[in-house]
């Protein structure tokens, strides 16, 4: 049995670019470490 429900509205977004200036990645947010801590995270062996 399934329950049918509305679906909720999506965030209004101007465009690309829109988060622009509001979200701060650190200078190492791609380095070769910060990816393998986060395959490690996920149990990603590779």
């Amino acid at each position: 049995m399934a329950k049918a429900t509305p679906l909720e509205r999506r965030a209004r977004r101007t465009g690309r670019g829109s988060l622009r200036g509001r979200l701060v990645l650190a200078d190492d947010w791609d380095s070769n470490e910060v990816n393998e801590d986060i395959a490690r995270d996920f149990g990603s062996t590779s």
